[in-house]
């Protein structure tokens, strides 16, 4: 009995840290959503958290089989555990993928942010942010956004993809001390091309604002 009860022990709590370990990087995840405003990191948070939920459950199976085991110890006699309380495990165990899928969905479907370099509300958006590109698409964008890259003396060509579902988007290029190399409003949907000189090594900044703007938007430089 003894040995029984040290073996399933031993079973429960690996079958808990596993599990633990799934849902803090499904946490992880989300923190990551909500800061880069991506669907990835949030795809990834729902698979953590259904990862999380399959071994919690053989965890809380093995931890009855536990209480068991310690009760007949001690009585030989085991009552089972009431249906209310099965169901009340069953219902909290099967909401946690759940809560996490819809904290996910609400970071991508409605979310904005205030700061020094950005001020704007998002639906829906996918963004992927390099060292030479800045991509983003979403459902409706509003207010302005901010991308600070840093580039050495050069000429460089910077490649712009605007899609336009709905509403105006304007794009700006410009330099630390306030040089203007590019800005332009209510851009149309295309692709177009421009040519920066730089004549030392600075930070440039990109910044796109947005009136209810539906689709998206790319920007490459090489």
């Amino acid at each position: 009995m003894t040995d029984a009860l040290t073996r399933y022990s031993n079973i429960r709590l690996a079958y808990f840290w596993f599990a633990g370990e799934m849902f803090a990087l499904a946490l992880m995840l989300l923190l990551f959503t909500v800061w880069m405003k991506s669907v990835y990191p949030a795809l990834g948070a729902v698979l953590c958290g259904a990862l999380g939920f399959f071994w919690l459950m053989p965890g809380l199976k093995t931890s009855q089989k536990v209480r068991r085991l310690k009760e007949e110890a001690k009585t030989n006699e085991y009552e089972a555990p009431s249906m209310r309380k099965k169901a009340l495990k069953m219902i909290a165990v099967a909401a946690l993928p759940v809560f996490l899928a819809l904290i996910a969905y609400g970071a991508q479907n409605s979310d904005g942010l205030q700061n020094g370099l950005q001020s704007y509300s998002v639906q829906r958006m996918v963004q992927s942010r390099g060292d030479n590109h800045w991509n983003a698409s979403y459902s409706k964008l509003s207010g302005y956004r901010k991308r600070r890259i840093t580039l050495n003396e050069g000429t460089y060509t910077f490649t712009i993809e605007v899609t336009t579902k709905s509403g105006d988007l304007g794009l700006s290029i410009t330099g630390q001390d306030g040089t203007e190399y590019y800005k332009g409003s209510k851009l149309p949907a295309s692709t177009f091309q421009v040519q920066v000189d730089i004549p030392a090594k600075e930070k440039i900044t990109l910044r796109v604002d947005a009136k209810g703007h539906s689709g998206g938007f790319k920007i490459k430089w090489e």
